[in-house]
């Protein structure tokens, strides 16, 4: 019996992901302190599960099919670069959604009562939908490339895209980091 990683996701179009991707590959070249995200990772999280007993992954599948479904598709827009818990402390390099905010808090508010029900995600920590970017690494500091770069892409524009499926993921990390696979994806 092996437990998997699991979250529960939105992807975005081949368009704001290559846009996303073009952020990145500017924001890396002027910083090294950072953990870039790959292009093939670039999702909005809207839940964080925990580990599910790998013989429980069908009933959760089904579970979430049957709170996702009332949900209608969305038009999801994101606009600028920031950081968490700050662009003064920049841990973690994001850009924001604008449009589908409101779609994603009420989706991540019903689907947590349900990842509750089975004993996950006991967190209490707000939910801000994002797109992550990067992450610092270990012992590193930010540098000062990285707060002009927050300053000058404070308002890119990355696009918008229609959010149809919410995806049930496994996370696994290894030595070149995470790699996510979709386990299921279930249409709105």
């Amino acid at each position: 019996m092996s437990k998997i990683k699991t979250f529960l996701s939105v992807h975005l179009s081949q368009r704001v992901t290559s846009n996303i991707a073009n952020v990145i590959e500017k924001m890396a070249a002027r910083s090294n302190a950072y953990n870039w995200s790959k292009p093939e990772n670039l999702h909005v999280a809207v839940n964080f599960v925990g580990e599910i007993v790998d013989r429980e992954v069908p009933e959760f599948c089904q579970t979430v099919k049957k709170f996702v479904q009332p949900f209608k598709p969305f038009e999801l827009s994101l606009c600028g670069v920031k950081a968490f818990p700050s662009n003064e402390q920049p841990r973690t390099i994001y850009t924001a959604v604008d449009e589908g905010t409101e779609a994603l808090v009420h989706m991540n508010r019903e689907l947590t009562k349900m990842i509750q029900d089975w004993g996950f995600n006991k967190d209490k920590n707000q939910f801000v939908p994002h797109v992550t970017l990067g992450r610092l690494r270990r012992g590193q500091r930010p540098d000062d490339a990285i707060g002009e770069s927050l300053h000058r892409l404070r308002n890119h524009d990355s696009g918008f895209c229609n959010v149809d499926a919410v995806v049930v993921n496994s996370s696994y990390m290894d030595t070149t980091g995470p790699t996510y696979t979709p386990m299921a994806t279930i249409k709105l």
